[in-house]
């Protein structure tokens, strides 16, 4: 449900929240809620071993919603921390939101740390405080036909220097044959210290 993306390029909040990471997990389901939770030893030295949680709602058919807790964000692979812990661990949580209403598709999500990173672990801007990474991403989707497809969405992030503070554009997506489908998408980043970037990617995917 988290981190899905309507863009042949990754949402920015998957940058900053995807895990890869063996993990033991419970999962629990019933009607319309789906809540899990799983533990993982991450990479970061320093820090416990992680655990995460999650909850998943449709109290409607026009509606999805949910959020999640883990409980050590640098041990995502948005690689954060090139060492070891100096100061406390800091945990990260987000939330989604995805309405659906005739052709349209609408989603709001949201990932960030809990808290300020100690400023020896953690300060790109070399600011007075550590720095308190977070990343959001809004699409909006019409699907005009039964092949065609057109999508915006607008993106960004704080203190992650790496990624674009400010993202927007569109993709179109076509249905050639069955399990066949063509892709076209434009992005326009703006970077807070160092200028803007313009991408296009087209892809052909097939599916098995």
């Amino acid at each position: 449900m988290f981190f899905a993306s309507h863009f042949i390029s990754d949402p920015l909040t998957l940058a900053l929240g995807e895990t890869n990471e063996e993990a033991v997990m419970i999962d629990y389901h019933r009607g319309s809620v789906d809540l899990s939770a799983g533990a993982f030893n991450g990479d970061v030295e320093g820090g416990a071993d992680d655990f995460f949680v999650s909850i998943s709602l449709a109290p409607f058919e026009w509606l999805n919603i949910g959020g999640f807790l883990l409980s050590d964000i640098a041990d995502t692979d948005a690689g954060l921390l090139d060492a070891a812990y100096t100061g406390d661990t800091v945990a990260g949580f987000g939330g989604l939101a995805r309405l659906t209403a005739w052709q349209w598709t609408f989603s709001v999500e949201y990932i960030g740390a809990a808290d300020n990173f100690d400023a020896r672990d953690l300060d790109g801007d070399s600011g007075v405080d550590g720095d308190r990474p977070n990343a959001f991403n809004i699409e909006a989707a019409y699907q005009i036909n039964g092949r065609l497809e057109f999508a915006a969405k607008y993106e960004g992030t704080k203190e992650l220097f790496d990624l674009p503070e400010v993202q927007y554009g569109i993709v179109i997506s076509y249905l050639l044959f069955e399990n066949v489908s063509w892709s076209l998408e434009y992005l326009h980043g703006r970077y807070q210290e160092s200028g803007s970037r313009e991408l296009v990617t087209t892809q052909f995917a097939v599916e098995f």
